[in-house]
């Protein structure tokens, strides 16, 4: 026993030494690599603080623009971005705009850094959908325009450039890119849940109040942005002359109703230049409703853009577009337009634009619609970001 005693604290005495200086060389590599660590989780923090701050970049090809950050995980952060190229691509109606960084994220601190080099690409399909404007009546699908034979309804022009077109041969706005365009106008405002009601009850916005879900709203400027996730009703359910003014885009999940109901007084709905967008794609059939309709005793006035996905039905009990014009379009269905007077402006529909006979007078607007809310030009959605490149080096 005391030999195998003897010969354990031989070997035991052999191996401690290197052992501890095992631990201890362990113990400083764990701690490099923690140091390590957090510089790079710092450096690839400023690569990322800079791809947020890009959306608001303006850089020319060449320029830089740097900025630091104080404190991260115990490292001081030096950001240099640069613009290393900016090129617009043309096809058929879209343009795409490319933009690539250079992103210099440096992370120092107890006397070491580190380096990260990262390139990102910004890219943006720009929607020009121009040409939808071109005609008082337009209509994918060949064939698709129906006009009664009845003297009271009369379209101006009837022909030529302006003119009346089945068949429309040019690019047609899919409901996604469209949905795209108006949720910007509604991304910082509080949608809306399930089916909501905004009611004049016989009075006016501005100056309010108006009430929305039974709830008094005060309204000093008017109504929008507002973004619904579910249907929507605009109505005056109180006698009295009531006006109701747009102050920017109405974005509609589910189908919508304007119309007057329990009043006789009408519902001067004035657009402003600004856009009611419907994403219903609610077909009208014997137990479906239309994805926008507007009845009873309503004004439109322009200028502005009415759209739905689905079916329209525009039956104002007044003229509509007196103040500007009017672009109504249904992006995948039927608009049915029987306005009880003149409308000032163009309609358009995927399938049918059917005018309904009546006290009906349709005109283009001579001098064209001017600035509408609408894809018409190179205007660039926000661009989406995505780092192509990703390098590591000691600072």
């Amino acid at each position: 026993m005391l030999a195998l005693v003897l010969v354990l604290l031989v070997v035991g005495g052999l191996i401690l030494a290197p052992l501890l200086g095992l631990m201890s060389t362990g113990l400083m590599a764990g701690q490099v690599y923690e140091k390590k660590t957090d510089e790079l989780y710092a450096a690839d923090a400023g690569v990322e603080d800079a791809v947020s701050r890009m959306p608001g970049l303006n850089l020319s090809v060449g320029q830089s623009t740097s900025f630091t950050i104080p404190d991260v995980n115990g490292k001081n952060v030096a950001v240099n971005t640069t613009c290393v190229s900016n090129t617009t691509q043309t096809s058929g109606c879209n343009a795409t705009w490319t933009v690539i960084h250079k992103v210099v994220s440096t992370a120092t601190g107890d006397g070491s850094g580190t380096k990260v080099t990262a390139y990102v690409k910004g890219t943006s399909v720009s929607q020009n959908y121009s040409g939808l404007l071109d005609h008082v009546l337009t209509s994918l699908a060949s064939g698709g325009i129906s006009i009664p034979n009845n003297p009271n309804v009369v379209i101006d022009p009837s022909s030529g450039a302006n003119g009346p077109l089945a068949g429309y041969g040019g690019s047609w706005p899919p409901a996604q890119d469209l949905s795209s365009f108006y949720l910007r106008d509604v991304s910082n405002v509080t949608p809306y849940s399930g089916a909501t009601t905004i009611d004049t009850r016989g009075g006016s916005s501005p100056p309010g109040p108006i009430y929305i879900n039974g709830q008094a709203v005060s309204c000093p400027s008017g109504v929008g942005p507002v973004r619904v996730n579910g249907g929507l009703i605009i109505e005056n359910t109180v006698n009295g002359n009531s006006t109701l003014n747009l102050t920017g885009t109405l974005y509609i999940e589910g189908n919508t109703v304007i119309t007057t109901s329990g009043s006789s007084s009408p519902l001067n709905v004035n657009l402003n230049g600004n856009t009611i967008f419907v994403a219903s794609d609610s077909r009208k059939g014997p137990s479906s409703p239309y994805a926008l309709y507007i009845g009873g005793e309503c004004a439109i006035n322009g200028p502005g853009v009415i759209i739905a996905v689905g079916d329209i039905y525009f039956q104002p009990n007044m003229v509509a577009g007196t103040t500007g014009p009017i672009f109504i379009l249904s992006v995948s269905g039927s608009t049915v337009l029987k306005p009880s007077g003149s409308f000032y402006g163009a309609v358009a529909g995927n399938v049918l634009v059917d005018v309904q006979p009546g006290q009906t007078v349709i005109n283009y607007p001579t001098g064209g619609f001017g600035d509408l809310n609408f894809p018409t030009g190179v205007q660039y959605p926000n661009p989406t970001y995505s780092i192509t490149s990703w390098e590591i080096n000691p600072a």
